[in-house]
């Protein structure tokens, strides 16, 4: 198995930097034709959406996409996948940030009876309490 970091991702993903897109792409296209696992962990997926967000003003459903192949792609083993998945679609049917969906998530899996906070739109999901 190899472990794929934020900027492997969005390099692959953006194509922005010619030879660093080309040795993410070896990398990933590689392990695919081998048959070798990719292992994303669930903060740099939450890395991938900000960057591609905040630093590269993609949209909500360009990043959604993004999102479901990384997520739905058979060679790509994604930590705690069915709660990035949860946490997937909370994002898509909601205005709060993927990142918000994971740490509400996580909480009330872990048992938390509330996870406070002071962000309105991450409020709005029914795993948040907002902090007036």
């Amino acid at each position: 198995m190899i472990g794929l970091d934020t900027n492997v991702i969005v390099r692959y993903l953006m194509q922005d930097d010619k030879k660093q897109f080309t040795r993410a792409e070896y990398v990933i296209e590689s392990a695919i034709k081998e048959k070798t696992m990719l292992h994303i962990a669930l903060v740099v997926l939450c890395e991938v959406v900000w960057v591609l967000n905040y630093h590269y003003g993609i949209s909500r459903d360009n990043i959604i996409h993004f999102l479901e192949m990384l997520l739905h792609t058979e060679q790509i083993e994604v930590q705690d996948r069915q709660l990035a998945i949860r946490a997937f679609q909370e994002y898509q049917n909601s205005q709060a940030d993927f990142a918000d969906c994971l740490i509400g998530l996580t909480n009330q899996a872990l048992g938390c009876l509330k996870t406070y906070t002071f962000d309105k739109k991450a409020a709005k999901l029914d795993f948040f309490t907002y902090l007036l």
